[in-house]
């Protein structure tokens, strides 16, 4: 879509990261949720509790990714150098690299190791690469990610990545398919201000303009809306239709008159 533009809000990494629970074994559960856990006590509990372990890279890996959680970068980095002098290329050192650089909004370089990241198949890490893909205009890529981890999503992760797949879709010009991804969501989609906007502006490009005139019309963004830009840009392009129609109707009627 060329007239709006369309930036995922980065990133839920800026606070703590949790995954729905999936009662499966695959390859794509990784074991970021069993870290976590480890890290729950604190990271000074982590760093002497995994200590036997502590000529591994993935030792120092695991304990920068503890202090990331506590929001001490300057700790992670500490410890990721000295993980990164084991083996620079351990999952859980990259897992930590890559975090670091999302805290400092340093796009560029996470979706690099994102990018090599994808190797090991971790579902935290696919799931950041989805939208690093998305935020850096890959749209096709994101979606096929979506779609390789969407069956090993709990159900409000799930919907969460749905939301951004059709944000996707939008921006492929694929109307017919954001507009699929936002009727299977309901009430869900019509909850989060932003993609409320953006179910609206799918029913329009597909025709059905009075629904989206509906929809837009319902609640106004608050002054201190983030999406104020967004509304006035679907709501400028449901007005443009709606008075096209009624230049249509009104020829019509002149016609059969």
């Amino acid at each position: 879509m060329k007239a709006i533009t369309l930036l995922i809000l980065f990133f839920s990494c800026s606070s703590t990261e949790k995954t729905s629970s999936v009662k499966t074994e695959d390859k794509y559960i990784s074991s970021f949720d069993e870290l976590m856990k480890e890290c729950e006590r604190g990271a000074a509990v982590a760093l002497d509790s995994l200590k036997k372990d502590e000529k591994s890279a993935e030792y120092w890996g695991k304990v920068s990714n503890c202090y990331i959680e506590e929001n001490n970068l300057a700790k992670a980095q500490l410890f990721l150098k000295l993980g990164e002098e084991i083996n620079p290329s351990d999952s859980r050192v990259m897992e930590a690299r890559g975090r670091i650089y999302l805290k400092q909004k340093n796009f560029k370089d996470a979706y690099g190791v994102y990018q090599e990241c994808e190797k090991f198949q971790n579902l935290s890490s696919l799931k950041k690469l989805a939208q690093l893909e998305n935020y850096f205009g890959n749209y096709q890529k994101s979606n096929q990610l979506l779609d390789q981890i969407s069956r090993k999503l709990g159900e409000d992760e799930f919907k969460k990545f749905q939301l951004l797949k059709a944000k996707n879709y939008i921006s492929l010009d694929d109307f017919k398919s954001s507009l699929r991804v936002y009727k299977r969501l309901g009430r869900y989609a019509m909850r989060k201000e932003e993609s409320r906007y953006l179910f609206s502006y799918s029913l329009a490009k597909n025709g059905d303009v009075q629904t989206a005139k509906k929809i837009i019309e319902k609640k106004a963004p608050g002054i201190e809306s983030e999406y104020k830009d967004l509304y006035l840009k679907v709501n400028d392009y449901i007005n443009k239709e709606t008075a096209k129609l009624n230049i249509e109707e009104v020829k019509h009627g002149s016609t059969s008159n």
